[in-house]
């Protein structure tokens, strides 16, 4: 026979009489109950020749009373084992179930008020990292998927919560009443199946931003999965309940040190980040360099460059199943002449798109219209001007202070390119069709750049 079993409940087993009735069914076939929750009971083998089972209302930390073994207990239900024929506990009245709840109940309030505080903090937290740059927060597949899955678990915190502090009501009423306690409440079906729902949309957000991290994610998740399993081995072993949690309480955490390790030293597979690579310029200095490859690069725009600048090319890019952003920038190291900048915001959903244009019109909100106190407020903003020549839905120009600068806003189907041409020398309108629409606008995909 396996040292643990486990036993699923189809619906949320709380009542006490049932508690008695399933765990009376389980020690005549030789079983004992370890561990209980409304709707999972582990059990294993006898650790002694019990011979009886009851239950009872006790707070936490009550006495056993004389010739019974106390078992697990659920929200103040007791479970008492006896291996001699030791006449059964007095019944509890129902003021002394109502007090028994109540204790487990002022219990219970701590942990889940700490839980919800934590939570709390750590999705705000979450705002803080992405305080105003929206395409940048939907193209990150690991923080949406991180954020979704934190409000999640805040939600249900707060719903436990509640129905806790509605149960302490109900349960003070029926003690005042010498009613019997409540029934616990248990979570709805289709609150369950939302709930299991979202959790897998934050795991498919994560995978989308970082395979890697979901990866570890994973890990540690079967880690717990593990522990869970060796705890139920001790207790199948005859170890109790305390003591298992206690030798197996290292597991996790040193799977997830261990992950940690090797994520942050780039040992993980899947894991290539862009890297900066040292070199030596003319002058003997030490210079960060990346060599990655852009769509658009500055010699197809200045092919009079100088042979002697040393060049830094580096792309970024996240995305998640809303948008993929790609940003690009080609600046000199040993420098300080031209410089190419753009960002790549792709979607192939409308509502994201204008959503993402929005926001980034927002960043400059002179182009909105805005007012100051001496009247219409022309100072970063930008303005529309003619798309034709660009090809696109929509273009905007920067207007900043005074002046009409070289960074533009293009708005093609699928597809929003930020651009920023201040350092290159020759006008626009030369290279549009030439150079810039092949590279930053493919017609009819709203799939990322590829170098």
């Amino acid at each position: 026979m396996p040292r643990f079993r486990l036993l699923l409940q189809r619906t949320p087993v709380t009542d006490p009489e049932a508690i008695a009735r399933g765990a009376q069914a389980l020690l005549d076939r030789g079983s004992q109950v370890r561990l209980l929750t409304p709707r999972l009971w582990v059990y294993t083998p006898l650790v002694a020749d019990y011979r009886r089972v009851t239950v009872t209302w006790a707070g936490p930390g009550a006495q056993s009373p004389a010739g019974w073994t106390a078992g697990p207990c659920l929200n103040g239900v007791q479970l008492l084992y006896s291996d001699t024929d030791a006449a059964p506990p007095d019944p509890v009245d129902n003021r002394g179930a109502c007090e028994a709840r109540l204790a487990w109940l002022r219990t219970a309030w701590p942990k889940l008020v700490v839980s919800a505080v934590v939570f709390g903090a750590a999705l705000a937290a979450l705002r803080w990292l992405f305080p105003g740059d929206l395409p940048l927060f939907l193209a990150n597949g690991l923080a949406l998927g991180f954020t979704l899955l934190v409000l999640l678990v805040l939600i249900l915190q707060l719903c436990r919560l509640a129905a806790l502090r509605r149960l302490t009501a109900d349960t003070r009423l029926a003690y005042a009443h010498g009613s019997p306690p409540p029934p616990m409440p248990v979570l709805p079906a289709p609150l369950r199946g939302l709930v299991l729902a979202l959790l897998l949309l934050s795991l498919v957000l994560m995978g989308f931003g970082s395979p890697t991290l979901l990866g570890m994610a994973l890990g540690v998740l079967v880690s717990v999965l593990l522990q869970r399993c060796w705890q139920f081995s001790l207790l199948g072993k005859g170890v109790s309940l305390r003591s298992a949690r206690r030798r197996t309480a290292f597991l996790t955490p040193l799977v997830f040190g261990v992950l940690l390790v090797f994520y942050l030293a780039g040992a993980l597979p899947g894991q290539n980040p862009s890297r900066p690579v040292q070199a030596a310029s003319y002058d003997g200095g030490q210079y960060e360099i990346y060599t990655d490859s852009l769509p658009l690069e500055l010699w197809q725009l200045e092919p009079d460059l100088s042979d002697k600048l040393l060049w830094s090319r580096r792309l970024t890019r996240s995305r998640s199943p809303l948008l993929t952003a790609t940003g690009c920038r080609q600046i000199p190291a040993n420098g300080s002449g031209y410089y190419l900048e753009y960002r790549i915001l792709d979607t192939a959903l409308p509502p994201v798109q204008a959503l993402v244009e929005s926001a980034l019109l927002a960043d400059h909100p002179g182009a909105l219209g805005g007012t100051n106190l001496f009247g219409q407020a022309r100072y970063d903003g930008y303005d529309p001007v003619d798309p034709t020549p660009w090809g696109a839905r929509a273009a905007y120009r920067l207007h900043w202070d005074g002046q009409m600068k070289n960074q533009y806003l293009l708005c093609w189907p699928g597809r929003v390119v930020e651009i920023l041409l201040d350092k290159i020398e020759r006008g626009t309108q030369g290279y549009v069709h030439q150079v810039l629409l092949p590279s930053l606008v493919k017609r009819g995909s709203c799939r990322p750049l590829t170098a």
